[in-house]
């Protein structure tokens, strides 16, 4: 996209863009499509592909989801018993 700005106001507000433009204009092109614009992209006249923003850019964490729904033991951190260990270290013995 050029840096006149009547130019690039001409090229944001069409929703079709050739394939040489895009490649030219890609980063111009996905910041459109994150803020929402849906961008079509043609080769040899024909639309090819889309590009439209994902659903959400972040997961929305639900904290306390699961609250009552399980329980820490109260020796969930206390050190692993010695027969644990020996598995553990030596995973070849019997």
């Amino acid at each position: 996209m050029s840096s006149k700005p009547a130019e690039r106001k001409v090229m944001e507000d069409r929703a079709v863009y050739n394939m040489h433009d895009a490649k030219s204009n890609l980063s111009r092109l996905v910041d459109l499509a994150a803020a929402g614009r849906e961008i079509i992209i043609a080769r040899d006249g024909r639309p090819a592909a889309r590009l439209v923003a994902l659903e959400s850019g972040r997961r929305r964490v639900r904290l306390g989801i699961a609250e009552g729904r399980f329980s820490v033991p109260d020796d969930f951190d206390d050190p692993l018993p010695d027969e644990i260990w020996g598995d553990l270290l030596n995973p070849d013995a019997p």
